[in-house]
Order: structure tokens, then C-alpha cells, then sequence
């Protein structure tokens, strides 16, 4: 779902807060990761319904702003890489994902959330 021109599709997160990706970002995943062509429904789920959130070692673009990766295992996309990965920028100016790829590995980091199994 697009709301501009510039934008490739939108999700909530799980805090009822706007996400959005762009088609210049989308354009990176695609090159860098053409596994992920098709993907958009689940990175929009990934986004909307996390299992695992880190704080991303990445520092965000906006002085203050925060920096997350969003994971959600879903092995039905590639078993030896079933973890999609989800970065997302949240700062004053709007919310955004510079890219989405797949991982072999749960996330490492500063976990922010957990789904607990039962959860799902």
C-alpha cells in the first residue's frame, strides 16, 4: 500500500506508529538482496508483528532519532536463511526502512522485545 509517489509501501509497527519504504529503498533491497523481490506482504508483517526487536548498532541519521532492526522468523521463504530482517529509522521527520534481507540467525544485540512462543 503507497500513500505517495515516492513511497513503495507503508506499515504500522506494533506501537501504532507509521513505517513507510521507499521506492529508492526498495530499490537497494532488490540489488542487494533479490531474494527478497515479491517480499513486500511479509515485510510489511514483520514490521506490523515483530518476533524479535534489537536496537540496531547502527547509529540513526537524525540526531535524534533511534535505530531498530525488526526479525521475524519465517522459514517458509528460505530455510538456510529464514529470519527477515527489518531495519527501521525512527526520528522526528517520519519512520522508514532503508532495507529488508533475510539471516540465517536470530538477531544479536540490545533485545528491546521477544515474542514468547505461545505468543503466536
Amino acid at each position: 500500500m503507497a500513500s505517495t509517489k515516492n513511497e513503495k509501501f507503508a506499515a504500522e509497527d506494533r506501537d501504532g506508529r507509521l513505517v513507510t519504504m521507499s521506492k529508492k529503498s526498495w530499490g537497494h533491497v532488490i540489488k542487494g538482496h533479490p531474494e527478497m523481490a515479491g517480499q513486500e506482504g511479509i515485510i510489511c508483517l514483520t514490521i506490523n508483528d515483530p518476533d524479535y526487536i534489537v536496537r540496531s548498532p547502527q547509529k540513526p541519521r537524525h540526531p535524534s532519532g533511534e535505530r531498530y532492526v525488526l526479525c521475524r522468523y519465517e522459514p517458509t521463504i528460505r530455510k538456510s536463511r529464514p529470519y527477515v530482517y527489518v531495519p527501521v529509522e525512527y526520528s522526528p521527520t517520519g519512520n522508514w526502512v532503508p532495507s529488508a534481507y533475510l539471516d540465517p540467525l536470530p538477531p544479536r544485540g540490545e533485545i528491546v522485545f521477544v515474542r514468547l512462543v505461545h505468543d503466536r
